[in-house]
C-alpha cells in the first residue's frame, strides 16, 4: 500500500511570539512509505528526512531534532512586539545598517498610529536587531537612484519620513529611542524628536550629510539650533562624530545606559500601567549609569567652536578659523573638513541654523 504525499502546511508562528512576519511559501516534501506505520515511527523517519535534506544541525532532544534550517520566513525590515503594556519596533534590515527606506517607514506609521490610539498601550520603544547599529540614516543611495529615473517614490520618501519624524515628536504615547550603536542622518530623526533618547557606550552619532551633497535634514533646524552656544552649527556643518556619553552631554540622547542594562530597561519599561512621562523616566532612570562624568572630547574646543562658529556665513566661518590662535591645529582640521563638503550644503545648512545671537 502507497500512502498518499504528505504535505506540510504553513508552519504556524508561536502563540508567545509577537513579531509581525511576512507570509513565506512553506517548501512541500513528499515521503513515501511502503506500509502504515505508527504515528512516532513515521515522525521519526520524517525527522530524519528533513535532517539529512537540510543539513540540520543542532542536537535531539526530548520534543525531537533542532532544525535551524526548515523554513525560514523572510522577515520584514520593521519588526512589531507586543509585550504587556509596551510595544517595540525593532529596526531589522541588518545588513545596510538599518538604512531607511520607503517601506520601513510604511510599516511603521500606520502602526505608530495605531498604538498611540490604543489604551492597552502605555510606552512604544523603537531599537535595532543590529548589535552595531541603531539606524545609518535614510537610504539616500535608492533615494538618489528613483531621483535620476524620475521616479516619484523618490520625493515620497522624504515627504513620509519628515511626516514620520513630526508624528514621533506629537505623540500622546511615550516614545523611547534606544540608540544602541550607529545613528546617523535618518537614524537620528527616528530618535531625536522622542521625549525618551537612551545612548549607550556603543553610540556613534553625527549628521554628515554635507560631505554628500545634502544637508542636515529630518528636523535638523529645530534641534541643531537648540545645543548649546554654538556647537548646533559645528556638528551640522562638520558632521562630527560623537561617541557614548558624548550624546547625551551634547543634547541629542536624555538618558545613558550601559547596553548590558538595556534588556532589563526594556522588561521593566513594557511593564509599566501608567503612559505619564514622569513614570517613564524614573523607570529609565533606575537603569542610568553612575553620574562619573568623562570630559567629552569637544570640551577643550568648545570656545574656540563658539568663537568661530558664531558667523552668520559659512565664508567668515572659515576666516575665523583661520585666524584662529588658541586652537589652531582644529581649526586646520575644521577648514580641511568644510573644504572636502559641498559647498552648496554647507550654506544650504548655514542658512537654517541660525547663530546663537540670532535665536
Amino acid at each position: 500500500m502507497v500512502v498518499p504525499r504528505i504535505k506540510f502546511p504553513q508552519l504556524a508562528q508561536p502563540t508567545r511570539t509577537f513579531f509581525t512576519l511576512a507570509k513565506s511559501p512553506v517548501r512541500q516534501l513528499s515521503f513515501k512509505m511502503s506500509s502504515p506505520e505508527p504515528a512516532a515511527k513515521r515522525l521519526s523517519k520524517i525527522a530524519d528526512a528533513l535532517s539529512k535534506k537540510f543539513s540540520t544541525s543542532g542536537s535531539a532532544s526530548s520534543d525531537g531534532p533542532v532544525l535551524s534550517h526548515v523554513v525560514q520566513p523572510t522577515q520584514p525590515s520593521v519588526l512589531h512586539r507586543k509585550q504587556f503594556t509596551g510595544r517595540t519596533f525593532i529596526l531589522n534590515r541588518p545588513k545596510a545598517y538599518n538604512a531607511l527606506d520607503l517601506s520601513m517607514i510604511r510599516n511603521i506609521v500606520p502602526q505608530l498610529q495605531a498604538w498611540d490610539q490604543s489604551d492597552l498601550c502605555k510606552v512604544i520603544t523603537i531599537k535595532s536587531s543590529h548589535p552595531k547599529a541603531f539606524c545609518a540614516g535614510g537610504d539616500v543611495k535608492i533615494a538618489a537612484q528613483k531621483g535620476k529615473d524620475r521616479d516619484p517614490s523618490a520625493v515620497s520618501f522624504f515627504t513620509e519620513e519628515y511626516k514620520l519624524n513630526h508624528m514621533i515628536g506629537t505623540l500622546n504615547t511615550p516614545f523611547v529611542a534606544l540608540i544602541d550603536g550607529i545613528t546617523m542622518g535618518g537614524g537620528v530623526g527616528l530618535s531625536v524628536h522622542a521625549p525618551f533618547r537612551v545612548a549607550t557606550e556603543k553610540t556613534k552619532l553625527a549628521m554628515p550629510e554635507t560631505s554628500i551633497g545634502l544637508f542636515p535634514d529630518v528636523g535638523a533646524s529645530f534641534f541643531l539650533s537648540r545645543l548649546d552656544g554654538e556647537l548646533g552649527a559645528y556638528l551640522g556643518l562638520t558632521g562630527h562624530l560623537l561617541e557614548g556619553r558624548e550624546v547625551m552631554y551634547a543634547g541629542f540622547a536624555t538618558h545613558y545606559v550601559p547596553s548590558e542594562r538595556l534588556p532589563a530597561l526594556e522588561d521593566r519599561l513594557n511593564e509599566l500601567d501608567s503612559s505619564e512621562h514622569d513614570v517613564v523616566n524614573q523607570a529609565i532612570e533606575e537603569f542610568c549609569a553612575e553620574p562619573d562624568y568623562k570630559p567629552s572630547s569637544l570640551d577643550a574646543y568648545r570656545p574656540a567652536i563658539d568663537r568661530c562658529f558664531a558667523h552668520s556665513s559659512v565664508k567668515d566661518i572659515i576666516a575665523a578659523l583661520r585666524e584662529e590662535t588658541e586652537e589652531k591645529e582644529w581649526a586646520q582640521n575644521t577648514i580641511k573638513v568644510l573644504e572636502a563638503s559641498s559647498p552648496t550644503s554647507l550654506i544650504v545648512s548655514k542658512l537654517f541654523i541660525p547663530t546663537n545671537s540670532h535665536r
